[in-house]
């Protein structure tokens, strides 16, 4: 098959014609509205769902309008099943089809048709990248309904539009099933993190007996500052960099990044199950592991730790993320004039601590829970690649 001829790579076998190229405005009707003055109550109470282009995918919404408003103008109500474009600003190119009748206002494109909307859907999504790099730009931040008429699109006859649109919508009901699985075991790994902290679940020993009280003490006596040595810093800068590794600096968040600067020489370099903490700043109090390479790179205002023997790796990683762990921070920050929480306020943390046997036993539970959620992303992730092939075979 050639590509100057308007068919598939990948289509089902029943379907031999060429697909036919049309601009969307030829396919499609298209309206949108105002958003009614905030200042006038009359055009404000619990009648009419108003959306605007944040929410077009939810299905229940908190803000609405009267009728006396709809009727003052010339405004057309959605219909579930319209398709619903966002034009303005951060969500332009957000689509969704409508789950419900309600109003829109002029930020969100109603687009109305007889071809089949989860193709035409799913043809938006798909040109996103296309559309926004070829409209938004110099400045210009917002769509409008003359774009998306001119749009244009190849579109099979449609009994073929309904076939590619049932095989995607299942594989989208697989990736969404995928998504709130993931999210149901995230849910329950943060409720039991907290029921496991405050000590309402308790583990056994493994003859059954009871693992004694935990015990209040600072957060320092488990904690090694790291004491770094610029020659041994120069050794192993030049062989993060020369392999490719990672740092992160404070601005970013703990966000990661190649390594772009050739002058390195003030960084710190954090091996394999240690920590670095922000001690200022953005992101005050974040403590953060990297285990799966040999050492990274990290800002020179951070401070490189590790942990005793009487403090397990993983029970430490989900002690931090704890609502009392944040909540100490936010307490000793409030004591400073700007955002900030040194080694040594963070050495003082009083915490109560089980036994490391217990911990261990705590650690392995959590481990596990991380594994099926990690599994789960896996999928996730798999099921989007195979997404996107099939989009790039199945549409000309």
């Amino acid at each position: 098959m050639t590509n100057n001829l308007k068919i598939p790579t990948l289509r089902f076998p029943e379907f031999e014609w060429e697909w036919e190229e049309k601009k969307l405005g030829e396919v499609a009707t298209f309206f949108s509205w105002w958003t009614p003055t905030s200042s006038n109550k009359e055009y404000y109470n619990w009648e009419i769902p108003f959306i605007g282009s944040w929410d077009i995918d939810l299905r229940k919404m908190n803000k609405f309008i009267t009728k006396e408003a709809l009727n003052s103008s010339s405004a057309k109500m959605v219909e579930e099943w319209d398709i619903l474009y966002a034009l303005y600003w951060a969500t332009s190119w957000k689509v969704a089809i409508s789950k419900i009748d309600w109003a829109i206002n002029q930020a969100v494109l109603c687009i109305r048709t007889d071809e089949n909307k989860f193709f035409i859907k799913t043809w938006l999504d798909k040109s996103k990248w296309n559309i926004l790099s070829t409209y938004l730009q110099w400045g210009q931040w917002n769509l409008s309904s003359q774009i998306i008429k001119s749009l244009t699109l190849n579109l099979p006859p449609l009994p073929e539009q309904e076939k590619i649109a049932w095989f995607l919508s299942k594989v989208d009901e697989r990736l969404e099933a995928s998504k709130k699985e993931k999210k149901a075991l995230e849910d329950y790994k943060k409720w039991v993190s907290q029921k496991i902290f405050n000590q309402t679940i308790r583990f056994k020993a493994d003859d059954g007996s009871d693992f004694p009280e935990w015990e209040e003490r600072k957060l320092g006596e488990y904690l090694k500052q790291k004491s770094i040595k610029n020659k041994d810093l120069k050794v192993a800068l030049v062989l993060s960099v020369s392999n490719k590794k990672w740092f992160i600096s404070q601005s970013e968040q703990f966000d990661w990044y190649k390594v772009a600067s050739n002058d390195l020489s003030s960084y710190k370099v954090v091996n394999k199950w240690e920590y670095a903490y922000n001690p200022s700043r953005i992101n005050v109090g974040s403590i953060a592991r990297l285990d799966n390479f040999d050492c990274w790179i990290v800002s020179p205002m951070y401070v490189v730790f590790s942990l005793s023997e009487g403090l397990n790796n993983i029970f430490f990683d989900n002690l931090y993320q704890t609502h009392r762990f944040n909540h100490l921070i936010k307490v000793w920050c409030s004591w400073s004039v700007r955002d900030s929480l040194n080694f040594n306020d963070l050495w003082n943390f009083q915490i109560s601590f089980p036994t490391l046997p217990e911990q261990q036993k705590i650690a392995e539970f959590l481990s596990n829970l991380d594994e099926k959620i990690e599994k789960s992303e896996t999928e996730i992730k798999k099921l989007e690649e195979f997404k996107k092939g099939l989009l790039q075979k199945m549409f000309v």
